[in-house]
Parts: structure tokens; C-alpha cells; sequence
């Protein structure tokens, strides 16, 4: 399904966080469909090991926390960049 739409990292990002069981699927095939969403998500992000992993909790736990106007980060990247956070690249996909 993803292979047909090509959602945004984002959109994979609140697909899974706002999953919820369905009624007529088992606890088994909505642990699958979490996994799949989580991966998706990982894999469009470009994270294939475990450092890029905790980066990414990092900076999307961060952006949870900032104000909407904050957003774009133009004052925080500087400083998350010299604490080895995350990439060039990756931070102009954070407020994305």
C-alpha cells in the first residue's frame, strides 16, 4: 500500500502514533501492522542503524515539544547539529 501513495515521513510518523486496534483485527495483525508502519517510517527517514534510531526519537521528541512557530528549528539546529544530534540532511527533513 505505501508502494502506491509514497507517504511523507510524517504521515508514516502519525500513521503509527495514532494507531488504534481495529475491532474485527487481532492483537497479533495489529502488532504487525504497527511493525510495518514503524518500519516504513524508519526506512523513509534513512535510518538503518541503532545511532540514527535514538537521533530520531531525539529530534522528533524535540519538536513535540517546541511551540508551532518554532517549527522549522532555524535556531535550534545550530546547537542540536554541534551536539552531533543529526546530519545536515536530516534537519531540513525535521519539520517536514
Amino acid at each position: 500500500m505505501h508502494g502506491e501513495f509514497k507517504l511523507t515521513a510524517m504521515e508514516c510518523k502519525t500513521r503509527f502514533d495514532k494507531a488504534s486496534k481495529r475491532f474485527d483485527e487481532t492483537h497479533v495483525l495489529f502488532a504487525s501492522r504497527l511493525h510495518n508502519e514503524l518500519r516504513y517510517y524508519l526506512s523513509n527517514r534513512g535510518v538503518d542503524n541503532f545511532e540514527k534510531f535514538c537521533n530520531l526519537l531525539v529530534i522528533d521528541k524535540l519538536k513535540s515539544c517546541l511551540p508551532p512557530e518554532t517549527l522549522n528549528l532555524s535556531t535550534c539546529i545550530p546547537v542540536v547539529r554541534r551536539r552531533g544530534l543529526f546530519s545536515a540532511r536530516s534537519s531540513t527533513e525535521v519539520g517536514r
